[in-house]
Order: structure tokens, then sequence, then C-alpha cells
């Protein structure tokens, strides 16, 4: 019976519960890929709002009726506006990560061979897909997906409903997220890098001293043979340097959200 006993106050509060909820999950890394059904990724948000309507619903919640049209209109905004953000903070880190596979595939001579990304629907490097996808398991495996969970709980607690803040300094963080994108990348694919320059170097040598070799046959298949060897050799540094990427997205969270709620 305590169904027949809900105030429009908690429906209204409830719905914003849902909306930050559904906006976090349809933006954040691998909830927000297109091959998840639209109908799961509501179920869950509703699941997801229930469970916290169930806690955050206390007399001594920070949450006012917005009965004005114009300001329930605002609150709707920067709750769809934080959603976007958290999100956002996420997809850089896979973003920089599939820019560095993209460079260092090039690098290799893979750049005329593209794939069909399924998440993003695009045409992308196969090397940049390899290194998404190992991403991918890294996240799931260091269970960085929880930093998400803990984040819906965290953010009723820093920024009540419709209480959202958007300061230059919260423009001055993303803005510096937005641009770490190329130093991850070319600290990913730095040795990459680095080894076919020496590569191309000592072909230029051979090309110089013995003009006879046709180092463009031989160059091609010696690239990409040296490029995986030398990948194979930096695949704990670049999953152990991945992992660390998604640690600290935690507390990159943590301050956008305490941002948002000063």
């Amino acid at each position: 019976m305590e169904w027949f006993k809900i105030t429009p106050y908690q429906v209204q509060q409830f719905f914003f519960i849902f909306l930050r909820v559904g906006v976090i999950l349809f933006f954040v890394p691998i909830f927000s890929s297109r091959t998840i059904p639209l109908q799961l990724k509501v179920a869950l948000s509703l699941i997801i709002s229930l469970s916290l309507f169930s806690f955050l619903a206390h007399p001594n919640y920070n949450s006012s009726e917005l009965d004005n049209p114009v300001t329930l209109t605002l609150a709707i905004i920067r709750e769809i506006m934080l959603g976007i953000i958290i999100g956002f903070a996420a997809q850089l880190i896979f973003a920089a990560i599939q820019l560095g596979g993209q460079v260092m595939g090039f690098q290799m001579g893979y750049g005329m061979i593209n794939l069909l990304d399924p998440i993003s629907e695009t045409q992308v490097s196969i090397m940049a897909q390899w290194v998404n996808l190992l991403a991918v398991l890294i996240f799931l495996t260091i269970n960085a997906h929880h930093w998400f969970i803990r984040a819906l709980i965290k953010s009723f607690e820093l920024i009540p409903i419709a209480g959202a803040h958007f300061s230059p300094s919260l423009t001055e963080h993303l803005v510096y997220l937005s641009g770490n994108i190329f130093v991850i990348a070319l600290k990913i694919t730095a040795p990459i890098i680095a080894t076919i320059l020496f590569t191309n170097m000592a072909l230029a040598l051979v090309a110089r001293a013995v003009p006879q070799i046709n180092v463009f046959i031989i160059g091609f298949p010696l690239q990409i043979a040296v490029g995986l060897f030398i990948l194979i050799l930096t695949l704990p540094f670049l999953a152990g340097f991945t992992s660390g990427l998604f640690r600290e997205l935690g507390t990159d969270i943590w301050q956008l959200l305490s941002l948002m709620g000063d």
C-alpha cells in the first residue's frame, strides 16, 4: 500500500535520479556501445535508479521541488550535462588509446588496412582496433566500470538534484584532459616510433652502401616484422600503462564531481 502514498515530490525526485543515471550510462564506455540494445540500457538505468531512490529519498536529502517550467528545464539540462561530462572524461582515455593504435599501425605499414569498428561504426586501423579491444579487456579486468557505479552514488552526495555548477575551473580541467590525449598516444607509440625510425635509418645506410638492393621491397615487410616484435616485447608495459590510466580515471571523476558540486 505504500506505493499509493507516493507524492508528486517523490515522483519528481525519481525522474531526476533516473535522468542522471540514464545519461551517464548512455555516455560511459562499453555501456554506450551501439551494440547494446536500447531496451537493455533503459532497463539497467531503471533498476539502478530504483536502487538509488530507495536510500536517496531521505528527509535530509538536499533537494527541492521545481514548480517553475523554466527552472525545471534548466534542471534537466544540468543533469544531462553532468552525465555527458562524466562519460566524456572516460571516452577521452579510449580515444587516446585508439589514436595511439592508429599512429602505431601507420608507422608499421598498416595504414591502408582498416576494419569496421562495431562500437563506433566507423573505419579504424587494424592496430587501433586491436589496441582498443585490449583496453576494453583491461578496463573490465580491473573492474574500472565500478568507478561509474560509485560515481553515480557519489554524485548525489556531492551534487544535489539540479545543483550542478559549471565553473571556469571545470572547463580548464576538461581542456587539460582533452589535451592529454596526445600525450597518452605518444607514450603508447613511442617504442614503435623510435624503433621504426632507427630501422629506416639503417635501411637508408644500406641503400647508400649497396645501391643494388631494393630497400623498398625489403623495408615494407621489415617494418611490419620489427613493429610486431617490439609490440610483443612492450606488451607488458602497454598493459600496465593502460591499467594505470584507468585507475587514474577514478581520481578524474571525483575531481569533476567536486568541481561541479562547488
